[in-house]
């Protein structure tokens, strides 16, 4: 986690509690979507959301698998109304 890699990366460590220059995992990114303060903020928690997985393809397949599994089991019971 750094400025090449992630946009506002100082912010995200610390939302996640973790080091400067962590390896981001496919549940870093499901915590990050379903922070308190993180893009649902300002979405109902009765909403729907639907998350789409762009650039997903040859060689990422695992990747992409792993970050759909993290979001569908994330706790997102932390989402604003």
């Amino acid at each position: 986690m750094n400025e090449a890699h992630v946009h506002r990366s100082t912010l995200l460590c610390e939302r996640l509690g973790r080091a400067a220059e962590s390896t981001i995992t496919a549940e870093d990114v499901a915590a990050a979507f379903f922070h308190r303060d993180g893009y649902l903020k300002k979405i109902g928690s009765d909403s729907e959301v639907i998350v789409y997985i762009s650039k997903a393809g040859a060689g990422t397949e695992d990747v992409a698998r792993q970050l759909a599994f993290a979001l569908r089991t994330a706790d997102t019971g932390s989402r604003n109304p």
